[in-house]
């Protein structure tokens, strides 16, 4: 099966619409780590977009922010793009996020947002982090996102050296599932890349041939930064699009 794997998409549906015309010639079902919503300007349309690709989504923290109005722990511009969010989605799609849970499974891949121990909230980004995970992972592989930065990790069976699978250096990513490893993956961010490169970022994950490759697709990140500041957002959440920061 070939899943397309899809992470913090942040409403930003030229990001979305760009990436699905691509992996939708290759793709069997798609997945979707959390965080469809926040920072963007179009939190319904993507919402919409989603809910028409009969995908397996678990809940990231900008959803449980939507869904219990906790935005405490998100920094200031993110709790102003989320009480905005709260003011303009629709029910219907709230009601559509609510029925995600925080982890899913498919074909003996643990999906989750943030860590297995924190599903929501923590951040998976460094050698530490991902021993903690293999710890607690029951399964050959786990697919995440929240960091917005697309990178692996693998271990040697049940007690091996935590190694790093790192992106190249255009943002690209193949990674061979090996027997006798197991592999925490992190598909980036198609809605709001962190890596340094501004263009949306997207998985194939093909269980059939055991690899994980994450794709880079250009859009139009000046059409999307200027309906953030139209909509009254923080202009830093428009800035940060163009310089994929």
């Amino acid at each position: 099966m070939r899943y397309g794997v899809l992470a913090d998409i942040h409403a930003n549906r030229e990001a979305l619409s760009s990436v699905l015309s691509v992996l939708s010639r290759e793709v069997d079902r798609y997945i979707v780590l959390g965080d469809v919503v926040g920072y963007g300007a179009e939190p319904n349309e993507c919402v919409e977009l989603v809910s028409s690709l009969n995908a397996v989504c678990v809940r990231g923290n900008h959803e449980a922010g939507i869904l219990t109005g906790e935005i405490s722990l998100f920094s200031e511009e993110a709790r102003a793009s989320l009480e905005w969010t709260q003011k303009v989605l629709d029910e219907r799609w709230r009601r559509f996020l609510s029925q995600w849970p925080e982890t899913a499974e498919v074909e003996g891949v643990f999906l989750f947002h943030g860590a297995p121990w924190d599903p929501l909230y923590a951040y998976l980004c460094d050698r530490r982090a991902a021993a903690r995970a293999f710890s607690l992972l029951a399964h050959s592989a786990g697919l995440h996102g929240h960091t917005h930065f697309p990178q692996g990790f693998r271990q040697q069976g049940e007690a091996g050296k935590v190694e790093i699978v790192p992106a190249e250096f255009n943002g690209s990513m193949t990674v061979r599932l090996d027997q006798g490893y197991r592999y925490l993956l992190n598909a980036g961010s198609v809605g709001q890349p962190r890596d340094g490169l501004p263009e949306a970022c997207a998985a194939l994950l093909d269980t059939s041939e055991r690899t994980f490759t994450v794709r880079r697709v250009p859009y139009d990140t000046e059409s999307v930064a200027a309906k953030i500041r139209k909509v009254g957002l923080p202009g830093a959440l428009a800035a940060r699009l163009l310089r994929g920061v």
